[in-house]
């Protein structure tokens, strides 16, 4: 605890009226008291992110697991903001769950090949977690698209660019990849673009952001021959220098058939304040330790 000396006038300003000039002559000294961790620091729902991020994969799945379960069991959190604080409690769960995981995974990576491997891995564990959450009516489409903007690939490039050799970011850890001249037939990783950069900027990325990825798929809009609601994961191709080929997948984003009606009579009971519904005040709070949680 630290403390802080602060010098106010004897007489308060408020009582002194709008002419007062002159100082008082005797000042009063108060002492004040405060906490020398800042309250933005001490963690979310009682879960410091420090431990989080020095957690064991398992634990810190279980600590995301338990923020998800309360929220979506209408309790603690839940249970105070009625079934749209729900769906925010879900959303901030899962997208702080998926960030500390990165941390995580970027501690354990040693070089360039073993980050690889371990963000690929990461890559496809969260986009599944995503798509889950998604599936089972948990949050919305708008939401996972939130949480697969947020946390996908700048959970990638957290574990890997640490380990980015030198001469080989030429993609400037994914915020400038190189245009794909592969279709030309010529190898677009040569030269400065390292395994990161070759795997992040052209095989992950698209599927993502591609025509055929997930942000297509999550809004109904995607070419994939599995139909308008199929992401296409590409197939990441191994090297001889340690990294490991992972074949390519689809991931189904299909809306859950409940998933319109659910929502909208949540918004409307939110906003009209009928029975059942949550006040704007419980939402903004919410809001709060959400912004508190992410920082």
């Amino acid at each position: 605890m630290s403390t802080a000396v602060v010098t106010a006038p004897q007489i308060p300003l408020y009582q002194a009226g709008a002419q007062y000039r002159r100082p008082a002559r005797t000042r009063m000294q108060h002492t004040i008291g405060a906490p020398q961790i800042p309250l933005y620091l001490r963690g979310y729902l009682g879960v410091m992110p420090g431990q989080v991020v020095a957690a064991s994969a398992p634990v810190a799945g279980a600590v995301t697991t338990g923020i998800i379960s309360s929220a979506a069991a209408d309790t603690a959190v839940g249970a105070w903001a009625g079934p749209i604080g729900a769906g925010v409690g879900l959303v901030v769960g899962l997208i702080g769950g998926l960030l500390a995981g990165h941390e995580l995974r970027a501690k354990q990576a040693k070089n360039e090949n073993s980050a690889v491997n371990i963000g690929v891995s990461g890559f496809d564990s969260d986009l599944k977690q995503i798509q889950q959450a998604f599936k089972s009516g948990q949050i919305s489409a708008s939401d996972a698209i939130s949480a697969v903007e947020q946390t996908i690939m700048p959970g990638y490039w957290t574990v890997v660019t640490p380990q980015i050799q030198p001469g080989r970011n030429g993609c400037n850890a994914g915020a400038s990849c190189p245009p794909d001249t592969s279709a030309q037939g010529k190898q677009p990783c040569t030269g400065n673009i390292g395994a990161a950069c070759c795997v992040g900027c052209y095989q992950l990325e698209p599927s993502v952001s591609g025509p055929n990825g997930v942000l297509a798929a999550l809004s109904g809009q995607s070419g994939s021959s599995g139909g308008p609601y199929t992401a296409d994961i590409h197939i990441v191709a191994g090297s001889k220098y340690g990294a490991t080929t992972r074949s390519a997948y689809t991931l189904d984003f299909t809306p859950p058939a409940s998933a319109g009606s659910s929502l909208t009579s949540s918004l409307t009971s939110a906003v009209t304040g009928g029975a059942g519904g949550s006040s704007l005040l419980p939402l903004l709070l919410i809001a709060g330790l959400a912004l508190v949680a992410l920082r």
